[in-house]
């Protein structure tokens, strides 16, 4: 009795986690392959389109006892691939946003918290897999087999058109910069500025670069200044402006304070008499284009 109490509270527990993190990454599976992309894997990351549905799935599984030790075999495997994903993303791209829960609840969690939450995750897969036994029905099998053409087709949709989109950077729109964290840029007020917010290490900032650069030489603005986290200055300097050449000028902000205030880039902040006008990203368009239809 005490043992089945135990899987119970077990697969309940695994089965809401999985469940609110596949239907958060699901809601806007386009930010969450963009969150995998700053893991440096390329093109491979668009695997991440699968993450969702298979996550929901086994939630479902699990709350439904569905072949509980057959579930928490892949649950593990799953979360242990994710979990060296992280770890070499983390280790040599300096990436801080695992996506555990997409953009849509974004959970500001330190490293070691990811850690062992998916340890915890581990940990409970493998009981439920010694412990339990396979239950299969057949209402079951075919309640998951429905479930699963409608969510793999919803992430296929999500994927080029998302359900919905947070971006938190757009707080800043109409804000005056003396008043928010950007204050101590010291701005001329007479002068239009881009503030682009990236990573020397994001592959989508060094698709946004050439576009950025354009909005100076174009005329659209008069100053291009190029955001980044302290702890990635080395970076700017010993890589990305090399390769680029940019006619950007350069500040740092605190790791902390940049992650809190962009958890996604590349963005861009136009400003004008120290007012934010717009925010653009993570597509930028090119400079020559926005004057022309301005």
């Amino acid at each position: 009795m005490k043992k089945e109490l135990f899987i119970l509270l077990l697969r309940i527990i695994i089965g809401i986690l999985f469940l609110i993190s596949g239907v958060s990454k699901l809601i806007n599976v386009q930010e969450f392959i963009q969150i995998i992309l700053t893991y440096g894997f390329g093109s491979i990351s668009y695997i991440g389109v699968l993450f969702p549905p298979v996550e929901i799935l086994l939630g479902l599984a699990f709350l439904l006892n569905q072949n509980l030790r057959s579930t928490a075999v892949v649950a593990g495997i799953m979360t242990a691939i994710f979990t060296l994903m992280f770890i070499y993303g983390n280790n040599f791209r300096d990436v801080k946003d695992c996506g555990c829960f997409g953009s849509i609840i974004p959970l500001q969690m330190p490293v070691w918290f990811f850690y062992c939450k998916n340890l915890l995750i581990l940990f409970c897969c493998y009981f439920i897999n010694r412990i339990a036994k396979n239950h299969s029905k057949l209402w079951q099998n075919r309640l998951l087999l429905f479930c699963g053409v409608i969510v793999f087709t919803a992430s296929g949709i999500s994927l080029t058109n998302p359900f919905y989109k947070v971006d938190f950077s757009e707080k800043f729109i109409g804000k005056d910069l003396s008043k928010i964290i950007l204050k101590n840029l010291n701005l001329d007020r007479d002068k239009t500025y881009a503030l682009f917010f990236f990573s020397p290490l994001c592959s989508h900032c060094w698709d946004a670069t050439a576009n950025v650069m354009s909005w100076k030489t174009s005329g659209y603005v008069d100053e291009v200044i190029a955001i980044s986290p302290l702890s990635q200055k080395e970076s700017v300097m010993a890589i990305y402006q090399p390769r680029f050449k940019t006619n950007f000028s350069f500040q740092y902000l605190e790791p902390s304070l940049f992650e809190h205030s962009f958890p996604k880039f590349p963005r861009v902040l136009l400003v004008k008499s120290h007012i934010v006008i717009s925010v653009f990203g993570p597509t930028v368009s090119s400079g020559y284009l926005l004057k022309e239809n301005k």
